[in-house]
Order: C-alpha cells, then sequence, then structure tokens
C-alpha cells in the first residue's frame, strides 16, 4: 500500500473490476453495480480495468479511474496477478 500524504485522506476500500462490454441487458446489470459502488459512503476508491467497450466512458462518468493496460493470458484473458498488481499500487 501507498502511504496517504500530510493533509490527504485516502479511501479505507479499493474495489476494481474488469467488466465486460456495456451491451444489453449485462450493460444495464453492470451499470446498476458500479452505481451502487458509487453511493457507497464513504466512498471507496474504485478502479475499472480494461479495454472493453464503454468501460473508459462509464469510469469517466462516474469519477472513477480507468486503466486500459491489462497483462492477459494467450486466450485474452485478463492476468488476475496483474489485476491485484496495479490495485495495490494504485489503491
Amino acid at each position: 500500500m501507498i502511504a496517504a500524504k500530510a493533509g490527504e485522506s485516502r479511501a479505507a476500500l479499493t474495489l476494481f473490476a474488469t467488466p465486460k462490454r456495456f451491451d444489453g441487458h449485462i450493460g444495464v446489470i453492470q451499470r446498476n453495480a458500479i452505481q451502487s459502488w458509487a453511493r457507497m459512503r464513504p466512498r471507496p476508491d474504485i478502479i475499472l480495468f480494461g479495454h472493453e467497450p464503454g468501460t473508459a466512458e462509464i469510469a469517466d462518468e462516474f469519477g472513477f479511474r480507468h486503466i486500459a493496460n491489462v497483462k492477459c493470458n494467450q486466450w485474452g484473458t485478463p492476468l488476475i496477478s496483474d489485476l491485484f498488481g496495479q490495485a495495490e499500487k494504485l489503491g
């Protein structure tokens, strides 16, 4: 974990996800989940990973961080070790 600088407060909780495309019913489900995270108090630090269509736009809409570059395996599946590693550095 990175320590907060003097006078800064850090979120006690970091949530991160690698959403699917924001299309159709799955898009609605993901948007509902993300909206619920945005309403949490105190607000957690929220990071959306990946480059699926709609991810950057949703992150921008809700004021979350977006990290497009994620290491993936040969089938395109994001590596959980990379997700946790990046989230730990950022969170």
